[in-house]
């Protein structure tokens, strides 16, 4: 099922989407902000996470989409919640271009998906940053999050931040 905001067509993933990927996940600087590290993924890396995500069944309001701006069709990003790994959470999770920094589509298109998460009947949404990424943290708080601990990690210290659906 798609999304649609004013600026953005939200669209689950599909292989068909692997080289718009490996060119976001190519990007040291994109891979930082999702990553902590500026490590950019291959090709080979990039089809693995690809069917990872796709492994996950699409229930509960799980998805990730990609992301393009609704007037180009051009890609953007990636975006969707999913299960945390190593707990019963729901995570959003997102990673966009650099020509989308600054321009609030990150912001735009993690609210559509809370919005639709909640709407699918889940109760919870976490996210994460790290410290240093005050564009993502503020992408979350822009959500609703709020921060809810701190965790030290070799890439630095991790934000998580959490938002409940309003009952």
């Amino acid at each position: 099922m798609d999304i649609f905001t004013p600026r953005l067509r939200l669209h689950p993933l599909c292989e068909g989407d692997i080289d718009d990927l490996v060119s976001l996940h190519a990007d040291s600087e994109v891979m930082r902000g999702s990553s902590g590290v500026a490590a950019p993924r291959d090709r080979a890396v990039s089809e693995q996470w690809l069917a990872r995500t796709l492994a996950v069944p699409r229930s509960d309001g799980w998805a990730t989409y990609r992301v393009d701006d609704r007037t180009t069709g051009s890609f953007l990003g990636r975006c969707g919640l999913r299960p945390e790994e190593g707990s019963h959470e729901t995570e959003l999770a997102y990673a966009f271009t650099r020509a989308t920094w600054g321009r609030g589509i990150a912001t735009e298109a993690a609210v559509a998906v809370v919005w639709h998460g909640f709407e699918a009947g889940l109760a919870r949404i976490v996210g994460c940053a790290l410290v240093s990424n005050a564009a993502s943290l503020r992408v979350l708080e822009k959500v609703g999050m709020r921060r809810t601990h701190e965790e030290f990690t070799s890439n630095g210290v991790v934000i998580h931040c959490a938002v409940d659906r309003a009952n």
